[in-house]
């Protein structure tokens, strides 16, 4: 949306009540992000948690080897699982804060040009907002950067949660699998001590 002339000539002017609903739109936006890092972070523990009380449950000694395993394999595949939505968690808070960026920076473009309601004016355009977020996305899309504004725009530790989730949960599959190739081995030799 470039600085434009009306057909007399004079510039362009668009209306405040058009940026404030941009504005609130915007605010959204951060919202329903911050409510969606609540949301998963949640998640995230309360299957940290279920993993802890499956692995507690399996390593009681009064519990057989077969237990033992179970529970190695369910938290091997609520890990995998867990690391999957990790990473489409991630991306999410991407795309808002895409989406975000994109509507600050048509706010900034249309600040320029705002009149309030009891302007003299003659002649009030819409500035096509939301067509203009959607054009920005795509120009970046395109050029494979994303471009981050300043206002509402998350700090670096909201993404980091979801990494930090995502290599909690990588490290516990990784556990399991030593631990499966543990358990194997010493069933393994317990075997071939019988014979």
């Amino acid at each position: 949306m470039a600085e434009g002339k009306v057909q007399d000539g004079s510039p362009q002017a668009f209306a405040f009540e058009e940026f404030r609903l941009v504005y609130e739109s915007a605010e959204k936006v951060t919202d329903r992000r911050l409510e969606l890092n609540r949301a998963n972070a949640s998640l995230s523990i309360l299957v940290i948690g279920g993993m802890g009380i499956v692995a507690g449950w399996a390593y009681d000694p009064k519990r057989s080897a077969d237990a033992a395993q179970l529970a190695i394999f369910v938290v091997f595949t609520v890990s995998i699982l867990s690391i999957y939505f990790c990473r489409w968690w991630h991306a999410q808070l991407v795309a808002y804060k895409e989406l975000n960026a994109a509507k600050f920076d048509v706010l900034n473009e249309m600040a320029k040009n705002v009149v309030f309601p009891d302007h003299p004016s003659a002649l009030v355009v819409s500035a096509k907002p939301f067509e203009r977020e959607w054009d920005l996305l795509e120009q970046r899309r395109q050029l494979g950067k994303f471009k981050r504004g300043f206002a509402l725009s998350s700090s670096p530790s909201e993404l980091t949660i979801p990494k930090s989730f995502l290599i909690f949960f990588f490290l516990t599959a990784s556990a399991c699998v030593v631990l499966e190739l543990v358990l194997s081995a010493s069933y393994l030799a317990k075997i071939a001590a019988r014979l």
